[in-house]
């Protein structure tokens, strides 16, 4: 299954999530989700990350945030899941 995810391109994806779904911290930028992933032996690169997280962004499952001017930042979005497609339109639960 991990061999399947990570050629159809999302295990990336899933560890992206992980990270996110096992992290203390609510709200964690692209270096920050970069360096736990590589602390968890990951290969993912940077760009990837970036990839991945516009893409969990457009399927409405993170939000990012800018706080003061500073970089973005992304959560968990907890007000809304993707339509089966996907990616696009987020439905209230």
């Amino acid at each position: 299954m991990q061999d399947h995810c990570k050629r159809t391109g999302t295990l990336p994806r899933l560890q992206v999530l992980e990270i996110f779904r096992s992290s203390e911290s609510r709200h964690l930028s692209a270096e920050e989700v970069f360096r736990r992933l590589l602390y968890h032996g990951s290969d993912v690169g940077l760009a990837t990350v970036y990839r991945v997280l516009s893409q969990l962004e457009g399927a409405g499952l993170l939000s990012r945030n800018v706080f003061d001017g500073s970089k973005a930042v992304f959560e968990i979005n907890e007000g809304g899941h993707p339509q089966p497609s996907g990616l696009g339109s987020v439905d209230p639960w």
